[in-house]
């Protein structure tokens, strides 16, 4: 897929964001983003869904994604909580000023903390 393709397929405000997220895996080597572009089209549709304009991934906004996915195992989900964490990790890392995050929920020391709490919600 090129990248008007890859452009053209997300709509919400985190574009440019799930596109940059997305480039950085597959640079890094990641050997299945197939499954990763379609969590990302997921979440994508989310943030369109609920209107979702807010640039802070909040536990709250989390949990009512999570709510959402009555029909996914919980292997299923549990690869998907993974994939929030590390989008959001990201976007920290990024560092761009328009995020107003908690970041402490994102900082490494309690990413164990954030994934147990999905783990929690299974």
């Amino acid at each position: 897929m090129d990248k008007i393709d890859e452009q053209s397929r997300y709509k919400s405000i985190f574009t440019p964001y799930i596109i940059g997220f997305l480039k950085e895996k597959e640079q890094r080597g990641l050997s299945n983003t197939n499954v990763l572009k379609d969590f990302m089209l997921e979440f994508d549709r989310f943030f369109r869904e609920y209107s979702i304009v807010d640039l802070r991934i909040t536990e709250t906004v989390i949990l009512k994604w999570k709510s959402t996915r009555i029909n996914d195992s919980k292997r299923t989900l549990y690869y998907k909580y993974n994939a929030w964490a590390n989008f959001c990790k990201y976007l920290c890392v990024k560092k761009n000023p328009i995020f107003l995050f908690n970041v402490n929920l994102f900082k490494t020391e309690t990413l164990y903390n954030f994934i147990t709490m999905f783990q929690n919600t299974l």
